[in-house]
C-alpha cells in the first residue's frame, strides 16, 4: 500500500510541474508578444514626435522672414532623409491652392519598424500681434 501512495505522489508531482512549466511557457509567449506591442507602439510615438520635429523647422525657418520673401515661392521644395533623433523624415512644402498666405507641408517620419505621413495647412501671419 505504500508503494501504491507514493506512485500516485509521484505521478501527482510530475503533473503539478508540467502544469507549472506549460503556464510559464504561456506566460512568457504572452509577455513576448506584449514587448512587441510595445516597441511598435513607442516606434509610432517617435516617429510622430519626429514629424512634429520637423515641422517645428520648417515653421522657424518661413517665418524668420516676411511672406514675400519665402524659399519656395517660385516653385515647391522638398527633400529626404533628414535624420534626426535617431529617424528620418522626408518633406514636401508649397503656397496652398486653397487661399493665399497659406502653406501645405507633408511630412513623412521614419523611426526602425514605423513610418507614419502627416499633412498641416498651416497660415502664415506677419506679425504675432496683428
Amino acid at each position: 500500500m505504500g508503494n501504491n501512495r507514493r506512485g500516485i505522489a509521484l505521478w501527482f508531482s510530475f503533473l503539478t510541474l508540467m502544469v507549472l512549466f506549460l503556464g510559464g511557457v504561456i506566460l512568457s509567449r504572452l509577455s513576448q508578444g506584449v514587448n512587441r506591442q510595445i516597441e511598435y507602439s513607442d516606434a509610432s510615438i517617435r516617429s510622430q514626435y519626429i514629424a512634429e520635429s520637423g515641422l517645428n523647422v520648417l515653421l522657424e525657418r518661413l517665418m524668420a522672414k516676411p511672406w514675400s520673401e519665402r524659399w519656395f515661392a517660385a516653385e515647391p521644395d522638398s527633400a529626404a532623409g533628414i535624420s534626426y533623433g535617431g529617424g528620418t523624415y522626408d518633406f514636401f512644402i508649397q503656397d496652398s491652392m486653397a487661399r493665399p498666405m497659406l502653406v501645405d507641408i507633408w511630412i513623412r517620419a521614419s523611426f526602425r519598424s514605423s513610418r507614419r505621413a502627416f499633412f498641416w495647412r498651416v497660415r502664415f501671419t506677419e506679425s504675432l500681434f496683428e
